[in-house]
């Protein structure tokens, strides 16, 4: 994907699949939000009208852990921001103006690179990793911000390709 959309928007598809964040709460990072290998996720941006909010509901409230890729991400973003705007650089994720990427263009590129994709997509996609890298149901409940494991059991976790051969495997090696 990252060779048919521009540095911006790939890197905010790279960093949701890699987090789980809601595409508004992604627009809505800042500088401050990044720290000691960890993001807190407080806020959001509303899709109509660009203005901060709260994020979906309490439990979205969080901090989750960064990763080298994502701070190699953010380093540069912010890097990139700091050269094009100067001291008014807040946003991780700036657009050309200096306000947060849109999320009608950012909706509009995924659906040229895959009519069947939408931006919340990735937030499963990172779920389904975490799951099939065998990350225990509570850290992956509290990195999206869930607080009923049935959430995340039915709308989120997809049992992928691997985790159903390597399932099929241990079934043929029971005994």
């Amino acid at each position: 994907m990252r060779s048919n959309i521009n540095d911006l928007y790939a890197d905010a598809v790279e960093v949701q699949i890699l987090t789980g964040m809601r595409i508004g709460e992604l627009r809505a990072l800042t500088e401050e939000d990044w720290f000691d290998n960890k993001i807190r996720i407080n806020k959001s941006i509303e899709r109509k009208t660009n203005a901060f909010s709260k994020p979906k509901n309490i439990q979205s409230i969080r901090t989750i852990d960064s990763n080298d890729r994502i701070n190699e991400i953010f380093e540069r973003r912010i890097k990139l921001n700091h050269l094009l705007f100067g001291d008014e650089a807040n946003l991780i994720f700036a657009s050309r103006l200096n306000g947060p990427l849109t999320y009608t263009y950012f909706q509009e590129l995924i659906k040229r690179v895959n009519p069947e994709l939408s931006s919340h997509v990735f937030r499963h996609t990172h779920v389904s990793l975490l799951a099939e890298k065998g990350f225990p149901l509570k850290y992956i409940m509290e990195r999206v911000g869930h607080t009923n494991p049935e959430t995340t059991m039915k709308v989120y976790t997809h049992v992928t390709e691997r985790m159903q051969k390597e399932a099929r495997d241990k079934l043929n090696n029971l005994i």
